[in-house]
């Protein structure tokens, strides 16, 4: 039995070439030799661009989202393409996201909640409310603020209180460290009007 081939365009050159309807369906392969493969995935040998699998054009690194388990620490594809790829997922799985949804979340979304803190920090929402109201509802630091956000010793997993969300980010910027902390307060006390 003969086998079918399809005439596709090289991707380098331009040249046709015979290729099986699988590759090109798959978008693999589409060079009409080794010369031309090897030649086209080293375009940049400073690698500031790289070629996107999807649409196969050479963009720059900064059109690529990261990616861990890559050599190159960047997605196969461009962001565009990305963008493309996940709005059509979407759009033909819908009933299966949605599914997925309703598995995490049950029928409200106070229970997926609940879950995520008393997974995260291990204690239930009754303990949270408690300790919003044995804060008054603010923030355990500037006590202007609604109270928002848990707060927790990074190192012990402890819960320490509820924040707002300007004192929660300035103790993440300080990384938790009271040393930098107090230079900070040394600093603003010492440069005051």
């Amino acid at each position: 039995m003969a086998r079918k081939f399809v005439t596709v365009q090289c991707k380098l050159c331009g040249k046709d070439t015979q290729k099986p309807p699988s590759l090109v369906k798959w978008r693999k392969n589409l060079f009409c030799s080794k010369l031309c493969d090897g030649k086209y995935h080293r375009i940049d040998p400073n690698r500031t661009h790289r070629v996107c699998s999807t649409c196969g054009i050479n963009k720059p690194r900064s059109e690529y989202s990261f990616r861990q388990g890559s050599p190159d620490g960047l997605n196969h594809y461009c962001r565009s393409c990305h963008n493309k790829r996940s709005l059509d997922y979407r759009n033909k799985n819908t009933e299966v996201l949605k599914d997925r949804q309703r598995t995490l979340y049950g029928n409200n979304k106070h229970t997926f909640k609940a879950k995520r803190i008393k997974q995260r920090y291990g204690i239930t929402m009754e303990q949270v409310e408690n300790l919003r109201d044995q804060q008054g509802g603010l923030c355990a630091i500037c006590k202007l603020e609604p109270a928002s956000h848990i707060d927790h010793d990074h190192v012990t997993d402890r819960v320490r209180g509820l924040l707002c969300n300007n004192c929660n980010t300035g103790l993440g910027m300080f990384q938790d460290n009271a040393s930098l902390m107090a230079a900070g307060i040394k600093y603003l006390e010492d440069n005051r009007d």
